[in-house]
């Protein structure tokens, strides 16, 4: 996960994410957006959670099931890093079974997700193909 620090706001963790570019599948853009923001190698698997956004601004997140094959946070790449006025991407491990760390995720329903299934859904990913 991603723990971002803005700054003059708290701390939160988030997962990778952004749009997709022009011909990328949803799953290329999420290998895509993994490698750019945490430096990870995913196997990417099926969407394990979709969060939508309120009006006027609705939104549309699909959080999918993956495997972690390598990850290098020197690889990071993106304007994330490029621009210091956007504050801080700190790649950290988080259990599924560490409440008091995953307070801090958005979006929140995915806390009750890691805490509740998080052991099934890593057994999932570890067998991804």
């Amino acid at each position: 996960m991603i723990r971002r620090t803005r700054p003059g706001h708290d701390s939160y963790l988030t997962t990778p994410g952004g749009g997709r570019l022009a011909g990328e599948t949803p799953e290329e853009a999420a290998a895509r957006e993994c490698a750019e923001e945490l430096g990870a190698e995913i196997t990417v698997g099926p969407v394990a959670f979709v969060a939508y956004g309120p009006e006027p601004d609705s939104w549309v997140q699909h959080f999918y099931l993956a495997r972690l094959d390598a990850i290098d946070p020197a690889r990071r790449t993106g304007h994330e890093f490029s621009e210091p006025e956007r504050g801080e991407y700190e790649t950290i491990v988080v259990g599924h079974d560490d409440a008091k760390t995953l307070a801090l995720l958005r979006p929140p329903e995915l806390r009750w997700i890691l805490a509740t299934h998080g052991r099934h859904l890593a057994a999932e990913a570890a067998a991804l193909a």
